[in-house]
């Protein structure tokens, strides 16, 4: 079988990219073929044949104000419906004929434009769900400048989005992303062109019935994989905790950081960068957490490393998690989590004897809870070796779940679905 695999980036940005080559290496252990669709970035994509094929680059992160004013309609394209994705992939489908596309993230970058072409060409789609985007226009189901939990876009309600400014806190940026998102539900463009939607945990599937996304067949529980090959536990774990993730409030790293100056002893590595990393380092030095210390982004066998030699992994986030999927990594390596009541991480969870859990927020229960776990080394051991057999278990079973979704999806191919009305869009 040759699988197109869809994603904006082709490097290692974070869990979705994880994912997507971690499955991508599963699917070539089995004899299939792989070949990749994404944005063209000389500087960091994973070298690729279908390269030639890739849509130009954009780079939100580090636009100016006068660049974004200079590359608007760009912006807009790619953002909206983009003509450059639909002809580039016509160009790839008809070369390389592949027999199913799997996409993972293609928002702002790519544009769901290129599903018109999928169908046009008779490539049947499926997608991994790996955020909200599919119902709420910033993907988070949180207002980061309130710092509240929201759903009030559930269902279709996309307008609250621009009365909040839950883009960037950008009345510009909300407008674009809450059009782009009535359109593409006017235009039925996922729901007439995905044959079904991967969720990783229960609680996602939960939230896109609740924002009244597609019929309830389309919606598929799969939980996600990673090559445990990759991973090997210490049996010495080193005296400290460690949180990896995006260094930003939402993530409850100001409850980490207090609940660690509550903590015993406590030695916290936080790793990773963000534009929160400075207010934290500040209210670290307030509250005399002194074990907290901040060392930035880290990757491959590094950070590896710091997981592995941590005595356990601490997830505080205040945001609905769809997954975790650095507490899986956590688990691959032999390490036991602690990790707040919230969105599909209690999932990945068995209290008690994988990790630990906390209310979110809670600042008092959190320092209990890692104060527990290091005044405990041989049960947090326990943990660690139990949460590896979970893991084991859960990504035996993954190459035989893909193959049957890819299976049917292939089989289902110039049928038309129940409750998949296809229209006409004149684009």
């Amino acid at each position: 079988m040759k699988i197109l695999q869809i994603n904006k980036f082709l490097w290692l940005s974070g869990g979705v990219e994880r994912y997507m080559f971690d499955l991508a290496d599963l699917m070539e252990s089995k004899g299939h073929d792989i070949c990749y669709f994404s944005m063209q970035d000389v500087a960091r994509n994973r070298p690729s044949r279908q390269s030639p094929y890739f849509v130009s680059n954009i780079d939100y992160k580090k636009m100016s104000f006068l660049g974004a004013a200079r590359r608007a309609s760009s912006i807009v394209s790619k953002t909206v419906y983009s003509f450059e994705s639909k002809a580039k992939i016509r160009r790839l489908l008809r070369d390389l004929k592949p027999d199913l596309a799997h996409l993972h993230s293609i928002d702002h970058q790519i544009s769901p434009s290129i599903l018109h072409v999928l169908r046009e060409e008779g490539v049947p789609v499926v997608q991994s769900v790996h955020d909200y985007k599919l119902i709420c226009p910033n993907y988070q189901l949180y207002v980061p400048q309130r710092g509240e939990l929201c759903e009030r876009c559930l269902p279709g309600k996309y307008h609250h989005c621009l009365r909040q400014r839950c883009m960037k806190n950008s009345l510009a940026a909300s407008a674009l992303v809450t059009g782009a998102m009535y359109l593409h539900k006017r235009l039925r463009i996922y729901e007439n062109n995905v044959w079904s939607f991967l969720c990783s945990t229960q609680f996602l599937l939960s939230q896109l019935k609740k924002g009244g996304f597609f019929n309830a067949d389309t919606l598929r529980h799969v939980p996600l994989y990673i090559n445990l090959d990759r991973y090997q536990a210490r049996d010495m774990p080193e005296d400290y905790a460690v949180y990896v993730g995006r260094v930003v409030i939402e993530k409850g790293l100001k409850t980490l950081v207090r609940a660690a100056a509550k903590a015993p002893r406590c030695k916290l590595v936080v790793v990773g960068e963000g534009p929160a990393r400075a207010e934290l380092e500040s209210l670290a030095e307030e509250c005399g957490a002194d074990g907290v210390s901040f060392v930035g982004r880290q990757s491959g066998d590094a950070l590896t490393r710091l997981i592995a030699r941590a005595r356990f992994l601490v997830l505080p986030s205040e945001l609905y998690e769809t997954c975790g999927l650095v507490l899986w990594e956590a688990y691959a390596l032999g390490r036991p989590v602690i990790a707040s009541r919230i969105g599909g991480i209690p999932e990945s969870i068995d209290e008690g004897e994988t990790g630990l859990m906390f209310e979110p927020g809670n600042v008092s229960e959190l320092a209990e809870k890692i104060a527990w776990l290091f005044d405990h080394p041989k049960e947090a051991e326990e943990m660690g070796a139990a949460g590896r057999k979970k893991i084991e278990a859960i990504c035996a079973s993954h190459y035989d779940r893909m193959l049957a979704v890819y299976e049917e999806a292939i089989e289902a191919i110039g049928t038309q679905p129940a409750g998949r009305v296809q229209t006409t869009t004149g684009l």
